[in-house]
């Protein structure tokens, strides 16, 4: 699928990537050279080295049901 394709080419550049789900309620953490980790509701987002210090809790940006 073409975000396959760009997942691909920001992981060859070395970009850390947040693909958001809204309808799942999850996001998925594309970092360079690790695999890729699925954040649910209950977890928190972090900038890792891209951006410490900043940390956004799922429940905060997804809506509740």
């Amino acid at each position: 699928s073409k975000i396959a394709i760009k997942v691909a080419n920001y992981l060859n550049a070395g970009t850390l990537l947040w693909y958001f789900y809204p309808d799942e309620q999850e996001i998925n953490v594309y970092e360079p050279g690790q695999p890729v980790k699925t954040l649910g509701i209950n977890d928190t987002l972090d900038g890792g080295k891209v951006l410490p210090g900043f940390k956004l809790a799922l429940k905060d940006i997804f809506p509740s049901e």
